[in-house]
Parts: structure tokens; sequence; C-alpha cells
């Protein structure tokens, strides 16, 4: 079904880790070469290792996404050293829970870098790859809590998200007729580190009564990444066991 993945190229951001770990490991599975980039080197050379040996082709890289620099360096060495950029996730992201009132200029500015600049300075890095090549899918994870305000999160993450889905939009509507899909994926809440603090009652909110795994989100990603969905683009596809309709 995913045959036509294999040999393509990805570079994959915060893949040392939950969704993004998830996601590399999906994608190579199926035979995509991919770049895992990643502030925790540590940690992604240890899964890069872990997935080698289980004959993936993974190639762990530090990534700072907050820098600039740091993505024109993992562009650059992609180009370098594959030839091709064939698919771009858009997926590193922190948050934290706090009211409006926690918000100072510091943390706002590193939730929004982290977040939603990288996002869009990754595009322009890659999409001239992509152009030239006339093929192409960028997929940026987004969030539910740019839909719904939020339940536990800042102020910051939720307008860093949001965000997110304008870039998509915008971007899906400007580079279409080169043959580039770009889309965007809103996880509900899912089950990583970063959603650990949640209260356990609310999978009693959630249709399907159960918070997400890191497997459903990837499984997503790939979708979207394949051509099963190549008549798609500029939409951000909820992922939420139902929360949010």
């Amino acid at each position: 079904m995913f045959s036509e993945l294999k040999d393509k190229v990805a570079i994959v951001t915060g893949g040392a880790s939950g969704i993004g770990a998830e996601t590399v490991k999906r994608l190579a599975s199926l035979g995509v070469r991919v770049i895992s980039a990643d502030m925790n080197d540590e940690l992604n050379k240890v899964n890069a290792e872990t997935f080698k040996r289980q004959g993936l082709d993974v190639t762990p890289i530090y990534n700072d996404v907050r820098s600039i620099e740091s993505i024109k360096e993992v562009v650059a060495y992609t180009k370098e050293n594959f030839s091709r950029i064939d698919i771009l996730v858009n997926n590193a992201g922190i948050g934290e829970r706090k009211s409006y009132e926690k918000t100072n200029i510091e943390e706002w500015d590193r939730v929004i870098e982290t977040n939603l600049r990288s996002v869009m300075f990754y595009c322009l890095e890659v999409l001239p790859v992509m152009k030239n090549q006339k093929h192409g899918r960028i997929i940026n994870v987004s969030s539910m809590a740019a839909k719904i305000g939020g339940f536990h999160s800042g102020t910051d993450y939720v307008a860093s998200k949001a965000g997110i889905i304008g870039v998509t939009m915008n971007l899906a509507k400007q580079v279409g007729s080169y043959g580039i899909n770009v889309n965007g994926i809103a996880p509900g809440v899912i089950h990583t580190p970063m959603t650990a603090r949640y209260p356990n009652e609310v999978t009693e909110t959630i249709p399907l009564r159960r918070k997400g795994t890191p497997e459903d989100i990837a499984d997503s990603i790939l979708f979207l990444a394949s051509g099963l969905s190549s008549y798609i683009t500029g939409i951000t596809l909820d992922v939420n066991g139902g929360l949010h309709m």
C-alpha cells in the first residue's frame, strides 16, 4: 500500500521522543530514509542505533529549531547527503500548563520560536528543493488546542499552534502547482510526557474513552505523507478520538 515511499527522504523534527520518534520509526519501516532532527542529541543517537539494528535507515542530527542557522544546517546536510527531500514533518514543539497571567515575554518568544517560527523557516528552506523536484509532502503538527482554545494549555502554546494552521493553508495555496501537498495534524490528548500531567478524568470526555497514542498520530502523518492523500492539501486533520468535532 505504501510501496511508493520506499527510498524517499524525510526530515522529522523533534524526532527523538513521543510522536516524533514513532513517526521516524513508522516512515523508516516503509523504506523511507529518515533524518531525525532533535535537540536531545544523546537520545536521538540511541534511538537511531536501535532502529539501525532493526534494519531501518535513520540518521540522527542535532537540531535547535529556534536557530535559523541550525535549520539551514539540517536541510543543507540532507541535500548534500541524500540529494533530495520528499517529506518534511514539522513536529518539534513545547508547551506548559499555565494561565495567561503567567505569560512573560521570554517564555512567549521561546514557545513561538520553537512551535511556529521553526515551521515557517523549515518550509522556506525545504520548498525550493521540493519545487525543483515537482513533488513534496509537508506535514505540520498543530494541536486541537488551536481550534478550541485549549484545556490546560498556555496562551502562547495555543497561539503558536493556531498560527501553524494558518501557515499550512497559506503555503498549500502557494505551492500546490508544484505538486507539493501541505497539510497539518491537530492531535487531541495524546499519551506523551507533555500530557502526563493531565487528569485521568479527561478520558471520560473523549468519545473513544482513551487518550491517543503516538502511534495514532504517526499513522495519520503516514497517510498524509503517502499517495493515499494525493488530492488533499491545506487541511488540518483532527486526530482526537472525537473530543472535538
